[in-house]
């Protein structure tokens, strides 16, 4: 159950278990795909929640990315570059819908 409950996004891993699997719940967060996953989950979102303008999402994906970290040595080095990357385009990916909205 401790394992399960530690994929909730603000639950905090405190062993080696709970470090590997919260790792490898958000591990899309560094894939090269992690923009059309985004997309994936923004759509479920609309669909299920309501109303969120895609610039909304990407300032929440933007805050959420900014403040994740990586608990293992194997998915800071396999992730956390392209995480960065990630997090650049979504940076981006703000100002111009934050442009359009203007």
């Amino acid at each position: 159950m401790e394992l399960i409950e530690v994929t909730h996004p603000k639950a905090k891993p405190v062993n080696k278990l709970q470090y590997i699997l919260k790792d490898a719940d958000l591990d899309y967060l560094g894939r090269s795909d992690f923009i059309s996953v985004s997309d994936h989950l923004y759509h479920e979102l609309q669909e299920y929640n309501g109303k969120m303008s895609s610039h909304e999402w990407n300032k929440k994906q933007f805050d959420f990315i900014s403040k994740h970290k990586y608990y293992t040595e194997t998915a800071r080095k396999m992730r956390q570059v392209n995480k960065d990357k990630q997090l650049e385009k979504l940076k981006i990916m703000t100002q111009v819908n934050a442009k359009e909205d203007a």
